[in-house]
């Protein structure tokens, strides 16, 4: 299923990149008409060859062989096509002009060989007409990046619709890459089998924009802290998009096509952000013990698992569609839960030690996690064993001091584990408290 957003989006980055195309011609043209004058110290060219962007900056390697030097030392190196025009003509013409910049960078790289033993900080290499004649040319900028070390690389590879993306694959040069530690994708796709041996040591932060993914692509990352993700789907439509990586701290997803989504014993993730328009069956988190930040925003979401994940979670779920909810975690949850056509939930309430200076403290913090579901008016399943069935029992004092949680719930079932607590007239009395409407049942 396509993704959609909102188009007016595209139009306010449009104008925006264009405005700022129009301002760094007008920045070079005034650059080039100073530095046409003689005399000019190495200095003073340096720092003002530094102002330019790449682009501007080969151009004016025309003037001399000084500005040429200037550039071409700089740790920073931003290519960038800008955007398409309407007529085809011009289009062919304004990308011959960006390719023939790109050869002659080539070229001067080839040639000074102080150029390939200078460290990149940052390459950004922006094409937005680009064919399949440009594949080998798209390689070499690689290859100078890898082999000047480059640490943030940033690629995004648009044109014809007709032709081929640009593709990662072992032959590529990327697959070498162990300095880098920020990495930006935008239609590019990688070989699933492949990219299997493509690994990133040191990546840190990852952002991916109109992919293909495998699977293997983020279990290549395996010191990454930071990804994102949009308008991306799976190679295998119907294959899960999984995470499980023990140092990633933020996972963000928008607009993607992923029709299963599972995050899986990922430690140390703080936050959680999935935006979707598409069908999405089912997302899972389990085991994301530092969770702190959940927020869903997926109008056809159908399910949702959260086990064992965080604490304290301040969790936003907006999802019409949603039809169940499996929760199993602790009650200092605090979340906003949007989700009109909710049938069933079911709740495991896992047990943690009570402070004993602040004996309702458990007690409030279990009463607002389920008061959350005031508003529900499906069916709740408790599901309650050895041990957890001591975490739902509220004191009488406090039963009789404040008000129930779910004072119109209709169904109630609870799942007994252990014998022992059949019957529990505490437990009961607790039950009963919680939803005193309610029919409770035990399966």
């Amino acid at each position: 299923m396509a993704t959609t957003k909102d188009p007016s989006s595209d139009r306010n980055l449009t104008w925006q990149n264009q405005t700022k195309e129009d301002h760094d011609d007008q920045k070079a043209t005034v650059v080039e008409t100073i530095l046409s004058r003689p005399q000019f110290p190495d200095e003073i060219i340096h720092r003002i060859i530094q102002v330019l962007p790449t682009k501007s900056a080969v151009r004016m390697s025309s003037l001399s062989k000084k500005f040429q030097g200037a550039w071409l030392s700089q740790p920073v190196l931003d290519f960038d096509e800008g955007n398409p025009h309407d007529d085809t003509t011009d289009n062919n013409i304004h990308h011959t002009k960006f390719v023939n910049i790109l050869d002659k960078y080539l070229d001067y790289f080839h040639e000074d060989e102080k150029v390939k033993q200078q460290l990149l900080d940052k390459f950004r290499v922006r094409m937005t007409n680009f064919s399949d004649s440009d594949f080998t040319m798209v390689d070499e900028l690689l290859s100078l990046a890898v082999r000047r070390s480059v640490k943030e690389l940033d690629m995004s590879i648009g044109g014809d619709k007709h032709a081929a993306l640009y593709c990662l694959t072992l032959k590529n040069p990327l697959s070498l890459a162990k300095s880098i530690t920020t990495l930006s994708l935008e239609n590019v796709t990688i070989d699933a089998e492949e990219c299997k041996s493509i690994i990133f040591p040191s990546l840190k932060t990852m952002s991916l924009k109109t992919m293909r993914l495998s699977r293997s692509l983020i279990s290549s990352c395996p010191s990454i802290e930071y990804l994102t993700l949009s308008s991306s789907s799976m190679r295998d439509g119907s294959a899960p998009f999984l995470v499980s990586n023990s140092n990633l701290k933020s996972l963000e997803v928008t607009y993607c096509d992923f029709q299963h989504v599972a995050v899986v014993k990922t430690n140390l993730l703080e936050s959680f952000t999935f935006v979707s328009e598409s069908y999405v069956r089912l997302i899972s988190l389990s085991e994301c013990r530092n969770l702190i930040s959940l927020s869903i925003l997926a109008q056809h979401l159908q399910y949702l698992y959260i086990t064992e994940c965080g604490h304290s979670v301040k969790a936003t779920i907006s999802s019409p569609n949603l039809h169940y909810i499996q929760f199993t975690g602790f009650s200092k949850y605090k979340h906003s839960i949007e989700a009109q056509n909710l049938a069933r939930v079911k709740i495991t309430i896992r047990h943690e030690e009570l402070n004993v200076n602040e004996p309702w403290e458990h007690s409030s913090l279990l009463r607002d996690f389920l008061e959350s579901f005031a508003s529900f008016s499906g069916e709740i399943v408790l599901n309650i064993d050895y041990v957890e069935a001591q975490a739902l029992i509220f004191p009488e004092d406090f039963r009789n001091a404040v008000s129930p949680p779910l004072p119109s719930l209709k169904h109630l079932k609870i799942i007994i584990m252990s014998p022992i607590w059949a019957g529990n007239s505490e437990l009961m009395d607790s039950l009963t408290w919680i939803a005193p409407s309610a029919e409770i049942k035990e399966m």
